[in-house]
């Protein structure tokens, strides 16, 4: 459901940008998950001034599975840190400001599957309406890819040479650009049929970049 985040990893997830589920150790100790959808997380490349999440506390050893029958205000994540249980209190609401946020240690992300609960869980928690998880990936599929095909693009410019920022806006300009054959490439990504061809033309435009030069 998730992958937990040793040191090493949040290094290699450092260009990940920011997304649904990720759970972050706040400068307070305290641990918080973000519950938007990633779009609304951000304006352009940055992050907008306050982001919503919830708060996590340690979970019974025993976790229930009958949540739609009655223990829905939270969703769990087994065993993330020191073996012990944590939940996702969705009671506990947070309003973190972006330098906050910034200053924190990502220390899990959620996989798809996992992202999908939550936002299950998240949405039967505010509206007693169960939303079926394939519904949610349809909506959040795009979102996902371009998740990982910026990460792979920013990392591969900052292995060049290229300062992180620099090249998170090169990759973002990339994904906007009208002119690419298609259109946007981060419309094309909407299209399941279209994604591969995406990954291709990115990968196209990074072999083209070069090394990163001071001008």
């Amino acid at each position: 459901m998730y992958e937990a985040l040793g040191e090493e990893d949040a290094e290699l997830m450092a260009n990940r940008p920011l997304f649904t589920g990720d759970v972050f150790r706040l400068d307070d100790g305290s641990k918080a998950c973000l519950v938007q959808h990633p779009c609304a997380m951000r304006q352009g490349t940055q992050l907008v001034e306050r982001v919503l999440a919830c708060g996590l506390s340690p979970s019974p050893i025993q976790i229930r599975t009958d949540w739609a029958s009655g223990d829905f205000k939270r969703a769990y994540l087994p065993t993330l840190e020191d073996g012990k249980n944590y939940g996702i209190q969705f009671t506990d609401l947070l309003v973190l400001n972006r330098d906050e946020l910034l200053s924190s240690q990502r220390i899990a992300v959620l996989s798809e599957i996992g992202v999908n609960l939550l936002v299950q869980r998240w949405i039967y928690h505010n509206s007693r309406v169960v939303v079926p998880t394939i519904t949610i990936h349809r909506q959040v599929a795009p979102q996902h890819e371009e998740a990982d095909l910026t990460m792979e693009a920013v990392d591969h410019l900052v292995m060049e040479g290229w300062p992180s920022d620099t090249a998170l806006t090169r990759v973002d300009q990339w994904l906007d650009d009208p002119t690419q054959v298609g259109g946007r490439l981060r419309s094309q990504l909407l299209d399941p049929q279209a994604r591969s061809t995406v990954r291709k033309r990115m990968r196209t435009l990074l072999s083209s970049a070069g090394p990163y030069t001071m001008t």
